[in-house]
Parts: C-alpha cells; structure tokens; sequence
C-alpha cells in the first residue's frame, strides 16, 4: 500500500520559517475582509423596558423620574411608539434612577481575578460578562486579557493576531521602571468599558519573569515576581472602579501574579469530574507555590524571596469563590454529584447558583457577539432566559459583594479569604 508512495524529504527549519511567513501573508492580506475599520463592534440598543428593568423598576417609574428630572433621553423608534435608548444612555438612567451604590469617593479599583485550570470551563465568557454586567450596574470597568490566545480581545473586535504586538499587552509593563498599565488601555464599543488585549506576544512573561528573577538574585537586588501585575495597577485602581482579568487556562507566572494582584476571584467549574479535579490540582499546586514564597527555607534568604515573603504575608482577599459552569439539568445524577462534592470541597467558597449548559454563548461568540450584544426577539426565547437569568444573578453577587468589600476596606477589618482554603 505504501511501497509506490514517493519520498518525501525531510522538512528543514528554514522551510518552517518560510512556511510561518507566508500564513502571515495570506492572514494581512485578508485583514480587509476579516475585520471592518474600527469600531468594528456596535453597542445593542434598548427598549424603555429593558432600562426600567435595568433600574430595577417598571417602564412608567421610568417614565415619571424623567419627567420629574427633566432628562430627555432615548427617541421614539421610526414606526412605532417604542422608546429606544443608547447604551450610554441606558448606564446614565442606571446611575441617575437604580439608587445603585458605585465606588466610595477615594476608594481604590476592585480587582477580579477569573481563573482556572482548565480551558473550555467557560472562563473567558464569564470574564466579559462580568465586565459587561458590571457597566450596567454603574461602574467604569478595564478588562485586562492576560490569555495568550486573546480570546476576549476577539470578542471586542479585535484580532490578536493581526492587531496586537508585544508592546500592547501588559507583559511589556512587567519590567518598566515604574510599570503603568494605563499605557496599554484602549476604548471598546462598549461605554464604560475598556480593554488590555493579549496576543502570543503576552506569553514572553512565561520567560521574561524567571529571567528578571535570576537577574536580581546575581546582583542580590529587589524582584518580586509575584507582584509584576500589582504595580502596574497603581495608576488605573483610580481611574476605574472595577479591574477583571481573563487569565490563561493553566497556574503560569501571569496567573500567578493576576491571583496575588486581584481582590477577588472567581473560578467557574463544570459539573464534570475531571473539571472538578483540575480545580481542585490548581489550588493544591497554588497553596505550594504560594507557602514557598511565604515561608522559605532557611534563615539567611535571598532579597527577591524576603520581598516575595513579605507581599505573601500581608495578601488578603475580599472573596474567594468557586462557581459552577455548563451545568446540566436537576436530574443529571452525576451532575448533582459532582455539585455535592464541589459543595463538600469548597464550602463557603462554593456559590451555589449555576450558569447552565446552552448552546447561546458558542454561536454569539461565533459571530464575534456576547450575550449582552444580543437584542430584540432574540432575548425573548426561553433558552435565553434560561441562560441569562443566572449570569445576571453571578453580577448582581459580584455588584452586592464589591460594596461590601468597599464597606469593609472603610472599616479597616481586615479578611484573609484565602487562608481559608488552606493557602
């Protein structure tokens, strides 16, 4: 069967190179068809009763704050009697009606870390949903992707590939004098909301860290590895109220720095045994890495490990919770399991509302669209619902949370979250 088949000669280096060249050749020269000049992406518009709602009340509620504040906002759709409203618009009715408590004057940026093991658990659509759901709750959000595969850079309409280089992702801050992440923020067509992008370009951390880590130690200078990100942060904690990382599904330099630099974090988790021990593998590797740093060996340590020590040992975190992804219905007897033994791993870490299984987010995403881009009949199907029903439970959580740990930092009582999973 083989015997007639010609040779084949080996493949060299050079022809791997040659090879690489021309697929990014064929990739600009499609540039034009791919992708619209900027903005590519439009933001939805909404009807008066989706912002009444919004605000946490009926259309005429609506209607009589208007009137009684005089704003004029939203115009009458061409053809009906329908009010529709921008989604500007929509985020200032919030703010001025909903009585939504926003960021305390003076308060710094909340940081929220997404964070898993595992890819395909649902990660990147729960990070740009909460960053979406959070504008509409008030709140100036900066998502910062720090996933080499950039795919929450894509569902902004942005392609990593063809857009985003070395120099716009925060890897290219980590080594800065005085490292400044605002450097890198770009606008997204969505009001209040703005991005870092990632590309391939972000994974040079992966080397560039331990590089700057055996540098220190040869000249027994300061490198904290763990808190890169945090000092990047300093400037833009006072610009936005609310920072989310979408991180790389895997424990690499930059997951590690986005876990010690957040306030909180959130790790999605299917109703899958597998899924549940690769979270459970991520923490345990985790509580290592992070008891190395606080506690290590011997007395005569190095200046970059006294100063990884010391940030260890003052960390603490707002909340730290595990929330389920993909989940299936009530009588998948082996979903149920697996949520008692999330329930049973985690305890008062495990939030026990479900963001189900649907096939809603895999063809917006498809498309280049979120959940939220998503209007008009389309939000009226039961499968929409069903889905968006508890994702805006997830925000409203997070929205409820933030105000609390903004409370608290006022107070000054100090929560150490994750100790209690045995960091």
């Amino acid at each position: 069967m083989f015997k007639d088949l010609p040779a084949r000669p080996a493949t060299e280096l050079d022809e791997l190179i040659e090879m690489a060249a021309n697929a990014s050749g064929v990739l600009e020269g499609l540039r034009d068809q791919m992708l619209d000049p900027y903005p590519r992406k439009q933001a939805p518009e909404f009807t008066s009763h989706q912002v009444a709602s919004l605000c946490g009340f009926d259309r005429t509620t609506l209607k009589n704050k208007e009137a009684l504040t005089k704003t004029v906002r939203g115009r009458v759709k061409e053809g009906s009697n329908q009010k529709i409203y921008t989604l500007e618009e929509a985020i200032a009715s919030v703010i001025d009606f909903s009585g939504n408590q926003l960021r305390p004057e003076g308060a710094q940026a909340k940081v929220i870390g997404i964070c898993s093991y595992k890819g395909g658990v649902g990660k990147t659509t729960s990070a740009v949903s909460i960053a979406q759901g959070l504008t509409l709750k008030g709140h100036k959000v900066l998502l910062v992707d720090m996933d080499g595969q950039g795919s929450a850079t894509t569902l902004f309409g942005i392609s990593p590939e063809l857009e985003i280089g070395f120099s716009d992702t925060v890897a290219s801050e980590i080594n800065a004098e005085n490292p400044d992440f605002l450097k890198l923020v770009r606008p997204t067509y969505w009001h209040n909301l703005d991005l870092i992008p990632a590309s391939a370009s972000v994974l040079f951390a992966e080397f560039y860290i331990p590089m700057l880590v055996s540098q220190a130690r040869e000249k027994d200078e300061l490198f904290n590895m763990y808190g890169c990100v945090h000092n990047g942060l300093n400037a833009a904690k006072e610009v936005y109220d609310v920072i989310v990382f979408d991180t790389s599904p895997s424990l690499n330099y930059l997951t590690q720095n986005a876990i010690f630099a957040s306030d909180m974090i959130f790790s999605p988790c299917p109703q899958k045994s597998l899924d549940l021990a690769s979270l459970s593998q991520f923490w345990s590797i985790f509580s290592e890495l992070s008891a190395s740093a606080k506690y290590p060996d011997g007395d005569d340590i190095s200046a970059p490990a006294r100063a990884a020590r010391d940030f260890m040992l003052t960390k603490k975190y707002d909340l730290v919770e595990v929330f389920m992804s993909m989940t299936k219905s009530d009588k998948d007897e082996l979903g149920q399991t697996v949520k008692g033994w999330l329930k049973q791993s985690y305890k008062e870490h495990f939030w026990d509302i479900g963001i189900p299984e649907s096939t809603i987010p895999e063809i917006q995403s498809a498309q280049l669209k979120t959940v939220f881009d998503m209007t008009g009949k389309e939000c009226n199907t039961q499968a929409y619902k069903r889905y968006k029903e508890p994702l805006d439970a997830l925000i409203t959580h997070i929205n409820h949370e933030l105000h609390l740990a903004w409370k608290r930092n006022e107070s000054s009582v100090p929560i150490d979250r994750l100790g209690l999973m045995g960091v």
